[in-house]
């Protein structure tokens, strides 16, 4: 389910200890609701893959690279509606699957 914010989304990977961005080859560190190009699936949902290296067949959008390092995933929302399921703390993100 993609988040209920009316200004932003954003999906970013941080190092575990200083919260500094995750170094990589193409200096993108983050896969936003503005994103251009941005693929969606059929169903209406929204798929990011992180990885070292893009997968095959996955669109440059869609893709947050991430280095060698140990990193954290942060999803930040803002504009987030009073009532909606961000706000009282009941919207779970979709886990992250290993593949």
């Amino acid at each position: 389910m993609i988040p209920e914010a009316s200004r932003l989304w954003l999906l970013t990977a941080y190092t575990p200890n200083s919260i500094e961005m995750i170094p990589n080859p193409i200096n993108k560190y983050v896969v936003a609701g503005y994103t251009p190009g941005l693929v969606r699936d059929r169903d209406g949902s929204i798929s990011i893959h992180i990885a070292r290296v893009r997968p095959p067949g996955v669109p440059e959008a869609n893709w947050l690279p991430v280095g060698f390092r140990p990193f954290n995933v942060m999803l930040r929302l803002y504009g987030v509606a009073p009532g909606s399921a961000a706000a009282n703390n009941t919207y779970v993100p979709p886990p992250v699957v290993p593949r």
